[in-house]
């Protein structure tokens, strides 16, 4: 959101025990899409009395799917190994559900809800590079283990795709999703902020 040059603010939408994992739904898409719309509703919520009438609510949910099987944060550091193994060499997905409402839909208690997905590349790492990336302790915050932007493990070799949909908010869809007009980033040219991006990442 930086990268656009957007006003923002995090508000933690953890939808806690209310979240469902891959053992209560096998299916990535669907799996995601529960998360993504229960964190919009926890955060509108939380911010109910504090959060202006026009402000636009985002909320998104990835997981990483390997042979139709979803990851997502490793609980412990054997199950971050065991995931960083099982992705290396080879390609899998990542599906981001991005869930979102704005006035007035927000006051109908309506939402928009819509999923991208990309394949990406893991290069084949060693095993010496994988306790080394667990034992910072990152990946227990990253879906499948790892993130794509984590330059000193730099797990991947190439992504078919969206590249921000990989580290968690695709913003093109996010600017689809809402009709001109309805804030400041409705009216602007992501494309060009997502090309500056993969510049930076060239570079």
């Amino acid at each position: 959101m930086q990268l656009a040059g957007l006003t923002f603010v995090v508000q933690d939408g953890s939808g806690g025990d209310g979240e469902i994992d891959s053992e209560t739904e096998p299916d990535v898409r669907r799996l995601t899409r529960y998360n993504a719309e229960l964190k919009l509703k926890t955060a509108i919520e939380a911010a109910r009395n504090r959060m202006p009438w026009n402000t636009v609510v985002v909320a998104a949910d990835t997981a990483v799917a390997v042979d139709d099987r979803p990851l997502g944060k490793p609980a412990d550091r054997a199950e971050a190994l065991a995931m960083l193994r099982d992705l290396r060499g080879r390609q899998h997905e990542v599906v981001t559900c991005v869930a979102l409402t704005y006035a007035p839909m927000r006051q109908r208690g309506e939402l928009l809800a819509h999923s991208v997905v990309s394949q990406v590349e893991m290069r084949d790492y060693s095993d010496g590079e994988i306790d080394c990336y667990v034992a910072t302790g990152i990946p227990y915050d990253r879906a499948g283990a790892y993130g794509i932007q984590d330059a000193d493990f730099n797990p991947a070799v190439g992504v078919v795709g969206c590249y921000l949909n990989v580290v968690g908010l695709p913003l093109c869809a996010v600017r689809t999703m809402l009709p001109d007009g309805t804030c400041t980033f409705a009216d602007t040219h992501v494309y060009v902020t997502c090309a500056i991006h993969e510049r930076e990442e060239a570079s």
